[in-house]
């Protein structure tokens, strides 16, 4: 329950793609709408919105990484 910005780069001709969080904070849209706003201000980035629910090409090796949002594991309680 939280907005996540990553940066994602890639290497020219590579096939590597590396993504580094640089924000994260609680679900809030006010919060979120200000970041965003100033994040369009300050850079001239593409800007592609993802879902964790739904994520582009999921990795199978990353089974739990609660900062990315990935958590495959089943609740047995």
């Amino acid at each position: 329950d939280c907005y996540s910005f990553f940066i994602y780069m890639q290497r020219f001709k590579a096939k590597l793609i590396k993504s580094y969080e640089i924000a994260c904070f609680k679900r809030d849209k006010g919060q979120y709408e200000h970041f965003l706003s100033s994040l369009k201000q300050h850079s001239n980035l593409s800007i592609e919105y993802r879902d964790t629910n739904h994520l582009i090409l999921p990795d199978t090796e990353v089974q739990q990484d609660l900062i990315h949002g990935h958590n495959f594991q089943t609740n047995t309680n």
